[in-house]
């Protein structure tokens, strides 16, 4: 038996296993080749945390976390102060060089344009007002590490400039989602428009049959269901059982293997909502550990549905619940890193989505947007009811896209 010294010493330990899920920060500064996957491991926190917000009523989700993820990153290179302590904080960035994880997410968006596989195209504009100046330093450091691009707007042409923005967001996302700008959001007060768009078409590296796609049950609950176009293939697929946390998950690659989407599938009908309870920002580790420790390819027999989800929501508030709030306040945010002067905040932080999946891959696009205002036998794998996916890719770790389907 344990005497009471023990006692208290295994709770405390187990307490520092929880609290490892969470918050386990490096205790000296990350460098090199270190430095990349704990980056993706903190913007995948970040993904959890908006999904968390989004994912509120019966609603299908689509999201781009490396897209937020990449506006927060220009925000804590042009944050000084307070804003940029904050910043830092609450996306676990205490011990990272500002000019090294620029140069990390400059890496990263060179080897997606880089990959011969899938047709991935990536854009970092910043669209400035011309009666505002940008700091030389951080205009260079983004140009050179995002491959960014830097536009003047004239505020008095207002429905020039937002016919403008909005055609260029709808050719940089291939059509998928359209530019919402409307004249009256160009003010002469409005210094700053920071974009981030994605594009991305993949094909299956084993495409389903279109002629075996069916009519089949998809279940909104634990007794309702619908009839849905699902897909149908045998073949070898990674997957993982966690009996514990109540969740298959099944791993479908794309073509070249870099890029896979992995479908998160409750073990009961009506199961979403307790798995979403499980797979929270504070158990980020519980995502990473399922997807890291998938099994051997084996053969399954896996059902499919095709499903369209498009999303465009602010994402204000959910980075306000992660503690950043000095960002938005009119009299409190510090950007002078960014624009001389440094009198403005974020007054909006808005993301747009849309993905398609079929027979033969998957379509996504994506932006983000902040605006800086003056003073983002054989095993069967039969996804039959909502289900959380995420479209990650394998090299690097990040999350690409991220949500849930509720009715195909």
């Amino acid at each position: 038996m344990m005497n009471k010294r023990q006692t208290l010493a295994l709770v405390q330990l187990c307490g520092i296993l929880l609290l490892c899920d969470v918050q386990c920060k490096p205790t000296r500064r990350l460098t090199g080749q270190k430095l990349q996957p704990f980056l993706a491991r903190a913007c995948n926190r970040v993904s959890l945390g908006v999904y968390e917000e989004v994912a509120t009523n019966n609603n299908n989700v689509v999201f781009s976390p490396i897209s937020i993820c990449t506006l927060l990153a220009v925000c804590v290179r042009g944050a000084s102060d307070k804003t940029l302590v904050e910043l830092r904080k609450s996306l676990f960035l205490e011990l990272v060089d500002k000019r090294e994880m620029s140069s990390v997410y400059g890496a990263v968006y060179r080897s997606f344009v880089q990959d011969p596989s899938v047709n991935i195209s990536t854009t970092n504009i910043m669209i400035v007002n011309q009666n505002f100046q940008l700091v030389d330093r951080t205009v260079q450091d983004y140009q050179q590490t995002f491959n960014g691009t830097l536009l003047e707007f004239d505020p008095e042409m207002k429905s020039e400039v937002s016919t403008s923005i909005n055609n260029m967001l709808s050719s940089a996302t291939g059509g998928m989602v359209k530019g919402k700008l409307s004249a009256d959001d160009i003010t002469s007060d409005q210094a700053l428009y920071l974009f981030n768009t994605l594009y991305m078409s993949a094909r299956w590296r084993d495409q389903f049959s279109t002629m075996e796609t069916r009519q089949q049950k998809f279940y909104l609950d634990g007794t309702t269901h619908i009839m849905v176009p699902t897909m149908h293939k045998r073949g070898n697929y990674r997957w993982n059982k966690n009996t514990k946390l109540g969740f298959d998950m099944l791993e479908l690659p794309y073509e070249g293997n870099r890029f896979a989407m992995y479908i998160i599938l409750p073990r009961e009908k009506d199961g979403l909502a307790r798995l979403e309870k499980v797979l929270t920002p504070e158990r980020t580790l519980r995502l990473e550990k399922a997807i890291t420790n998938m099994k051997k390819a084996a053969k399954t027999e896996v059902y499919l549905p095709k499903f369209s989800v498009s999303q465009s929501f602010s994402i204000k508030s959910a980075l306000q619940k992660f503690g950043i709030n000095l960002l938005f306040d009119e009299k409190k945010a510090d950007l002078s890193a960014l624009i001389k002067g440094g009198d403005v905040h974020v007054n909006q932080a808005f993301h747009d989505s849309a993905i398609d999946v079929t027979e033969r891959g998957t379509v996504a696009g994506t932006y983000s947007k902040m605006s800086f205002y003056y003073l983002s036998s054989i095993p069967v794998f039969n996804v039959n009811r909502p289900f959380m996916y995420v479209l990650r890719d394998t090299q690097t770790g990040f999350n690409v896209f991220m949500g849930r389907c509720i009715r195909p």
